[in-house]
């Protein structure tokens, strides 16, 4: 988004839960500091105590209130899957309206349809994934799981689809750490040494695009994001033309 310069200009506000700590860590060490470190200022940061799904608490319109007072006009959904159409729905019902962004989880086709109600609203939204891709990113070893799991269960997933790239993604963590592990001595085997051996890895395939990499210092092995934007038409996040984005030094 910096590099398209899709944030030049742009008054921000990001939005976190309770509910969901690792959400709110992601947002606090990795996306607060690395918009600041690009100049960037986030004017609005707003952690809700609201359950997912709770339609009825106060603070979600005391936050909207709070990011339109101060003239947020982009903002970082980085909350829990229910919390969002109801944070939509309450910007709704206070008039406003700025540039929404996702990630992970809520670009996929299943989380989408919790946004049904608020589809106009958060239609041109920004979504970024690093794994659920179109039929075309699809790696070998992702089919290859997949047709594992149909010659063992005979559930058959369509390729593309949510339930397709959740299985390839389960399937190659277990290959992962059983891949770590059968470098490790059986008597020697516990979690310490596991985490070693993965981190030893160096490149590993994944679900869709070029494979990624494990290291001491990085434990996501995803190295490029794929881009989407929501159409309220489709109901869905359509992925933009073009090669996935290269995370460099992350």
């Amino acid at each position: 988004m910096h590099d398209e310069g899709a944030l030049d200009g742009r008054t921000i506000g990001v939005v976190t839960d309770e509910q969901t700590p690792e959400f709110v860590a992601a947002a606090e060490e990795g996306l607060i500091p690395t918009l600041e470190e690009l100049g960037y200022e986030v004017a609005v940061t707003t952690t809700l105590p609201c359950p997912e799904g709770d339609t009825d608490c106060d603070q979600q319109e005391a936050a909207v209130q709070q990011m339109k007072d101060a003239g947020v006009d982009f903002v970082f959904m980085a909350a829990a899957n229910l919390v969002g159409p109801t944070f939509v729905q309450a910007a709704i019902n206070l008039d406003f309206h700025p540039q929404w962004a996702a990630n992970g989880n809520q670009v996929t086709d299943t989380v989408s349809q919790f946004f049904e109600s608020v589809a106009p609203e958060w239609d041109g939204a920004i979504g970024t994934s690093t794994v659920f891709a179109n039929p075309d990113d699809l790696t070998e070893p992702a089919h290859d799981c997949n047709e594992t799991i149909e010659a063992r269960s005979g559930e058959a997933y369509e390729p593309g689809s949510d339930a397709f790239g959740f299985a390839a993604v389960t399937c190659l963590l277990f290959r992962t750490f059983a891949d770590a592990a059968g470098g490790v001595e059986a008597a020697d085997l516990d979690q310490a040494t596991a985490i070693e051996a993965m981190e030893g890895l160096g490149e590993v395939e994944l679900n869709a695009g070029p494979p990624g990499d494990l290291s001491a210092d990085k434990h996501d092995a995803g190295n490029y994001l794929f881009v989407a934007d929501y159409s309220a038409e489709a109901g869905e996040f359509v992925q933009r033309d073009g090669e996935p984005v290269a995370i460099d030094g992350q």
